[in-house]
């Protein structure tokens, strides 16, 4: 079971990463799938708690778990080195927190 989800964790860390590449963001990491690990963590535990104290899904919780993974990843994002586009510009002009924030997984 827990290789199991050392897998699907994994795999979701991929994809984040690759979403993350796709908004014109890059992690400055020697291993940029390990900070996407943690995030996947992170994420996971904190919609644990929420959704175990309140059905509904505690808000706060959400929110505090969307700043905590905004500024974990904030320590390593960076705009990815690629020629300006008007696309990546947008990203580029808005701080990485901000970028990050407008694209953490639900």
């Amino acid at each position: 079971m827990i290789q199991a989800n050392v897998s699907h964790d994994l795999a979701d860390a991929r994809l984040a990463l690759e979403r993350l590449g796709n908004a014109g963001m890059r992690l400055n990491h020697p291993d940029p799938e390990f900070p996407m690990h943690l995030m996947i963590g992170i994420v996971d535990k904190g919609l644990d708690l929420a959704f175990r104290l309140d059905p509904a899904g505690d808000p706060a919780i959400v929110e505090e778990t969307k700043t905590a993974v905004c500024a974990y990843l904030s320590l390593y994002a960076e705009p990815a080195a690629t020629a300006p586009t008007a696309a990546t510009s947008a990203t580029s002009a808005t701080s990485a927190p901000d970028a990050l924030r407008k694209r953490t997984p639900r």
